[in-house]
């Protein structure tokens, strides 16, 4: 009976792998070009049928960000071959940019709109408007892929205004900072979860004093007082990421290696070069939740010099912590958060969050174990609001504050995750 048995399994083991496939057919879909989903996969007519490559590739459109859905069906043939059929659910792939931070009489507003699907290539498109204090806009336009799913490109060109604090010794003044700027960058995949990334960048930059007159020893600082740069920028990133998103939550691993060297004409101490290590990890827990660490370690040339590249700011590592409250050359970040759904309803999904945000830079021109002595601790609370109808669609409330000083808070409001 077991050699009977052993026989049977064996004979519908190899038949399977005697199957062939016909075809392959994609339903529903409406803005999405049937040639550029058809490049995702990585099974062609005439190949073997493997159902484990048949879900990878169904998943692997999931995880593009374009659908809300993808199934698949399997149909036999007469003459033993299958037809494989994937089905679509796309999301709205226009949707609005909006986010709202304000830490202590401070505001920063993000306003725009970005198709993510734009020519139904999976080309991103978009334009944002940024007050935070000052007026800024920025146009951009990214082909992660083409056609030929090796290559990719990004452009981008705006110009960023704020109020930048510059640190000179003992002496923080504020200056109103002006970027004007132009990128354009390459993608080559080596494969469907790793790439590599080179670009450049030139900048002009200027400063304009807009405190009182100051003296840091060498140097007098009138009020109004401006001067500007010129800068050129050269980077260069890997990048893995293979990460499943399961409906209202993800699973998955990513990391970058990013490495930029800035050449600014007629000052050396605001050029610089820079390499971060940077890794997500995004792991599902129990039926509901999702946990999410991220770690990020940089350095960079350890000029004694107010132009650090390192920021501890409450928009972008450390929330609650405020407007860029310091500066330095290296810097060693850990964010964790848990997310837990609270209301699966038919148009969205409620999510409760807890965070902790660990912020430490190395003070410019300071040394490696000056890292624990400018250590920023916040921890907060949030609601996450995620539509079920169009594309990265996710309301996002947190309020951080210093856990070795409660007064100390900020809150944040916008749309997307966090990170």
């Amino acid at each position: 009976m077991k050699i009977t048995l052993l026989f049977f399994f064996s004979f519908v083991t190899s038949l399977s792998w005697c199957q062939k496939i016909a075809s392959i057919d994609f339903e529903n879909l409406k803005k999405s070009k049937t040639e550029f989903v058809a490049a995702q996969l990585n099974v062609s007519i005439g190949d073997s049928v493997s159902l484990d490559l048949i879900e990878t590739n169904a998943q692997f459109l999931r995880d593009l960000n374009l659908f809300l859905s993808v199934d698949y069906t399997i149909d036999t043939l007469p003459n033993s071959d299958v037809s494989i059929s994937y089905i679509f659910n796309e999301a709205i792939s226009i949707y609005p940019i909006f986010s709202i931070a304000g830490f202590k009489n401070q505001l920063n507003l993000q306003l725009g709109a970005a198709d993510i699907n734009f020519l139904g290539k999976g080309n991103t498109i978009g334009v944002i408007y940024q007050f935070y204090d000052r007026h800024s806009i920025f146009f951009y336009q990214n082909s992660p892929r083409h056609l030929n799913n090796r290559t990719g490109h990004e452009f981008s060109v705006g110009r960023k205004s704020t109020v930048e604090p510059l640190y000179f010794n003992d002496h923080t003044a504020n200056f109103n900072f002006d970027n004007y700027h132009v990128s354009l960058g390459g993608n080559l995949w080596l494969n469907r979860y790793l790439k590599l990334n080179l670009g450049g960048m030139y900048m002009f930059e200027q400063y304009t004093n807009v405190d009182s007159t100051f003296d840091i020893g060498n140097k007098v600082f009138e009020n109004r007082e401006q001067f500007s740069f010129n800068k050129i920028q050269i980077r260069s990133s890997v990048s893995y990421r293979r990460i499943q998103y399961l409906f209202e939550r993800r699973s998955g691993f990513a990391a970058t290696i990013f490495a930029e060297n800035i050449q600014t004409s007629g000052n050396p101490l605001a050029s610089f070069f820079k390499g971060t290590v940077m890794a997500n990890c995004f792991i599902p827990l129990f039926k509901r939740g999702n946990l999410t660490l991220q770690h990020k370690f940089g350095l960079a040339t350890n000029n004694f010099s107010p132009f650090a590249p390192f920021v501890i700011d409450g928009y972008l590592n450390v929330r609650g912590s405020g407007n860029r409250i310091a500066r330095g050359t290296g810097e060693l970040i850990f964010n964790a958060e848990y997310l837990h759904t609270l209301w699966k309803h038919p148009w969205f999904y409620l999510q409760a969050n807890s965070f902790v945000d660990i912020g430490m830079l190395r003070p410019a021109g300071g040394v490696i174990n000056e890292f624990a002595d400018n250590a920023f601790y916040y921890g907060g609370l949030g609601l996450r609001l995620q539509s079920r109808k169009f594309y990265n669609t996710i309301l996002r409330v947190d309020y951080g504050f210093n856990l070795n000083h409660i007064a100390d808070n900020g809150l944040t409001f916008g749309f997307g995750h966090f990170f």
